[in-house]
């Protein structure tokens, strides 16, 4: 995993550290979502953004991976974030 390389916007909210509370960064990963997407509504891409943090807030907590490099654990906690993976 620890290969991959990515650089979109949902990445580069994760390697800011952001959580569903910074609003700010939300707005700007949804900004640039919507640029990639603009047919997709942006309530429900603001929507999705918030979930996925959440989701992976959980995951790096059930799997107590708070310190690892983001780019480490990231293929494989979106992978499970979307239930994708095994558990």
């Amino acid at each position: 995993v620890s290969e991959w390389y990515r650089d979109d916007p949902m990445q580069r909210l994760h390697e800011k550290s952001a959580t569903w509370k910074d609003r700010h960064d939300i707005d700007h990963c949804v900004s640039e979502l919507k640029s990639i997407l603009p047919e997709a509504d942006s309530m429900v891409l603001n929507a999705a953004v918030d979930l996925r943090l959440r989701r992976l807030n959980a995951l790096k907590n059930l799997y107590q991976v708070q310190d690892v490099p983001i780019d480490t654990i990231y293929g494989l906690l979106i992978s499970r974030a979307i239930e994708l993976g095994d558990g």
